[in-house]
């Protein structure tokens, strides 16, 4: 049973993954279609109505407005994308897989900071760091 919900849990991860990924891909995309279709790069939200980005992600922008999604604004990109491999054109910013990235990254850090005393649990011990000075 317990092999059987891990299983599930992991592939409900990857599936976030998968879907946070597929949006930023659309957006970088969408950066380019725009180019193509105006000469210019998007300079503002709006730009990226004018591209299919509305109809492959119907919440594109309530994504970028909230601030699951942020935008790296840049008007000296290359035409080929390849050119651009090293910039960040926009990356997930929101909700539980972004915090939990976060998290790990804070216990790589410092990972004394995190390890709980003998009398509390682990979970006890996150929320003391997550809600402590």
């Amino acid at each position: 049973m317990l092999l059987v919900a891990v299983a599930r849990n992991s592939t409900l991860t990857d599936i976030s993954h998968q879907t946070i990924q597929l949006h930023l891909r659309l957006i970088g995309a969408s950066i380019y279609e725009y180019h193509t279709k105006t000469g210019r790069w998007p300079a503002r939200l709006d730009d990226w109505a004018e591209t299919s980005l509305p109809r492959e992600s119907p919440h594109w922008k309530v994504m970028i407005e909230s601030g699951a999604d942020v935008m790296v604004w840049h008007d000296n990109l290359n035409s080929d994308p390849k050119d651009n491999a090293h910039l960040i054109l926009a990356y997930h910013n929101k909700g539980l897989l972004a915090w939990l990235g976060r998290l790990a990254n804070r216990v790589r850090q410092n990972p004394e900071a995190w390890r709980p005393p003998a009398n509390r649990s682990i979970a006890g011990n996150v929320a003391c760091q997550l809600t402590g000075p």
